[in-house]
């Protein structure tokens, strides 16, 4: 089994302030290793790009009606 890092987890004390993070890891077989490497990191990219290109159409649509 291999162990791959999939997110960082950061507690906060009673303040507010943040601890120390710490890597969260999965434990993957060592066959799926290879395969499954990249496409998650493909479907994100798409996700945040279509997010991103609403984003850069509200914000023209709101510099338009600032101007008008």
């Amino acid at each position: 089994m291999a162990l791959v890092q999939v997110g960082i987890k950061a507690l906060r004390f009673s303040s507010g302030e943040f601890l120390p993070s710490e890597p969260i890891y999965r434990e993957i077989a060592e066959d799926q290793e290879s395969q499954n490497e990249y496409l998650p990191l493909d479907e994100l990219a798409e996700i945040f790009a279509d997010k991103f290109k609403a984003y850069k159409a509200s914000m023209k649509e709101l510099e338009s009606e600032e101007t008008a």
